[in-house]
């Protein structure tokens, strides 16, 4: 994958380390090294969305929980900072949309300290860049079809832990603007950012 370098960190994060070793004993994800050599690359047409949720998690100030992908170190966009996100994640075998962000948010930031505000209408879709397809996602899809929650936290702050999941998802987390979103993560997902900040701007008020 082609990230742009970058060695900036954003000075209000709370970094963690990275687990060195398992909290607890979970399956081995399959490897995702893309297709055997010799055989064809898949396009996107040959590939299905993944079905997929997210969960905007909003502070009573009215700021947004985002945290730093740390499989993608180095990597930024304009705030060159590494990719932020909201916690989200694939909706497992016979789980409906409400389980599997709630589910999520626990194994992500372990916490389940959230109550759900409200439901994002519409799934939202995204696809992969064209240089990604076969290799992000485990090779098996060309983008994500997002069922996106809005969210109330519940907690504190000292309740967010992100070393409790293996493999560990983020290495930093910090509350921050809601329209400041967008410009924190990939280029290829800024547009589904651009929409929630739009469609959930009502949650972002201090409350």
């Amino acid at each position: 994958m082609r990230w742009a370098p970058c060695r900036k960190q954003h000075p209000q994060a709370r970094v963690l380390p990275l687990s060195s070793t398992p909290k607890a004993p979970g399956p081995v994800p399959a490897p995702s090294a893309g297709p055997l050599p010799g055989t064809p690359s898949p396009t996107a047409s040959d590939l299905p969305y993944r079905p997929n949720v997210g969960a905007m998690i909003f502070h009573p100030n009215g700021q947004v929980f985002i945290a730093r992908r740390a499989d993608m170190p180095g990597a930024g966009g304009p705030l060159c900072d590494g990719v932020w996100q909201c916690p989200q994640g694939g909706i497992d075998a016979g789980e409906s949309p409400t389980e599997a962000v709630l589910r999520e948010v626990q194994e992500e930031i372990g916490t389940n300290r959230v109550t759900i505000l409200a439901e994002h209408p519409d799934w939202i879709t995204y696809d992969l860049p064209a240089h990604l397809i076969g290799h992000a996602l485990g090779g098996q899809y060309r983008g994500q079809t997002q069922k996106w929650f809005a969210l109330a936290f519940t907690g504190q702050d000292e309740d967010i832990k992100l070393d409790l999941h293996t493999p560990q998802e983020f290495d930093a987390w910090m509350w921050a603007e809601l329209n400041s979103l967008p410009e924190r993560n990939v280029g290829f997902k800024k547009p589904v950012y651009e929409r929630l900040v739009k469609d959930f701007a009502a949650f972002g008020i201090a409350r």
